[in-house]
């Protein structure tokens, strides 16, 4: 990280190894501008082109698939509403529909199923999410039941912690296990004016509710759904998705750093306005209300923010109506544009991808809507 001592002086950045610029075969320059701002925040400005041209240097391989178009088994998905991954690379997936979650080895083996609907010890209700920590204990969000469900790597049921500070339940958990252990996750809670929202900071040792942070904000005037925030390990990735300026923040809500792109969001096309018109009674109630004009509605340039396992950042492009996959811009730690990465799939957006040793593992689904937990390794990455 440059010194604050830099002030506002832009700087071109030459990559001396192939391993600083992604895996380049010869040095290139990265002709972008990173200043610190006098409060201390760093800001990267990032040319239209990546280190890597217009090659990819990065290929998203898949070595295994989890899923089945089959009747019976394991491997029939109703809803794979979370994923979670594992030290060992054993995939965790919770199936909304069936109300359990299913281990399999990194090979796409089946292990073993953990839980059931219920109310007693180690059954779930109203489950919206998994989370594994650095133990390899699975944390199941048993909102249903007003408590956390953990089992140890052998599906064993340790312990279940009550759950407090949030009175509204969510669809989706918003989780994650912070570089100091703590369990962070997004909660709601009624307040005189209305709804609170905020992110609860859990101890798993002392099995207490710590404080409650602040959420990632936005500007006033950003419309839904443009806003878009990622919860990460050490804090918060947020942005406008019509424009490609992205914030990091830390726990408590200060902007550390700010990464931009040079990039022109598209209008839609008269086929996907007319699409909204027929498909998106929300969109369409809001055009009536004089919210949004369909005539000059923008495509998002992203769908959401992804950091993997060396601290890249991975930003999922939003599809085009002709993409068969999906893409990724991808940046290095200090927030370089390295260049684009493709996955062989159109991944589905929640549950999120994980990254873990090397590997992604997201879901898609095939053309007749069955649903697949894709394992597939990042070569070329150093």
């Amino acid at each position: 990280m440059l010194s604050d001592t830099l002030g506002r002086t832009a700087i071109g950045i030459l990559c001396i190894t192939a391993a600083a610029c992604g895996g380049s075969d010869r040095d290139m320059v990265w002709l972008g501008t990173m200043d610190t701002l006098p409060s201390g925040i760093v800001h990267v400005s990032n040319p239209e082109h990546g280190l890597w041209g217009d090659r990819s240097p990065w290929q998203l391989v898949e070595v295994a698939k989890i899923g089945t178009r089959l009747d019976s088994g394991p491997e029939v998905f109703g809803n794979v509403w979370d994923i979670d991954v594992d030290e060992s690379g054993r995939v965790y997936v919770f199936d909304w529909q069936a109300w359990d979650v299913r281990l399999f080895e990194r090979d796409g083996r089946y292990v073993r199923t953990i839980g059931r609907r219920g109310g007693g010890p180690g059954e779930f209700r109203r489950v919206n999410g998994i989370a594994v920590d650095s133990a390899n204990r699975l944390w199941v969000n048993n909102q249903g039941n007003l408590r956390y469900s953990v089992f140890d790597s052998s599906g064993l049921l340790v312990s279940e912690p009550r759950k407090g500070g949030s009175s509204v339940e969510f669809v989706t958990w918003r989780s994650i296990f912070g570089t100091d252990g703590d369990l962070y996750e997004e909660i709601g809670y009624r307040t005189p004016s209305g709804l609170g929202f905020g992110l609860a900071r859990f101890d798993p040792i002392t099995q207490q509710h710590i404080d409650t942070l602040p959420q990632c904000r936005f500007p006033e005037d950003t419309k839904f759904p443009t806003g878009i925030s990622a919860l990460v390990a050490d804090g918060w990735w947020c942005g406008v998705s019509l424009t490609y300026r992205l914030s990091q923040l830390n726990f408590t809500g200060d902007t550390v750093r700010i990464v931009e792109r040079a990039h022109e969001a598209d209008l839609f096309s008269a086929a996907e306005r007319d699409s909204a018109k027929r498909q998106e009674r929300d969109l369409n109630r809001r055009v009536r209300q004089g919210e949004i004009d369909l005539e000059t509605i923008l495509r998002p340039i992203f769908q959401t923010v992804l950091v993997d396992d060396l601290d890249h950042l991975w930003v999922m492009l939003a599809p085009q109506p002709e993409d068969q996959n999906t893409r990724f811009d991808i940046f290095d730690p200090i927030g370089r544009y390295l260049g684009k990465a493709a996955a062989a799939h159109v991944i589905e957006r929640t549950p999120a991808p994980v990254f873990r040793d090397g590997r992604i593992y997201y879901v898609t689904k095939d053309e007749l809507d069955v649903q697949y937990v894709v394992v597939a390794e990042i070569r070329g990455r150093k």
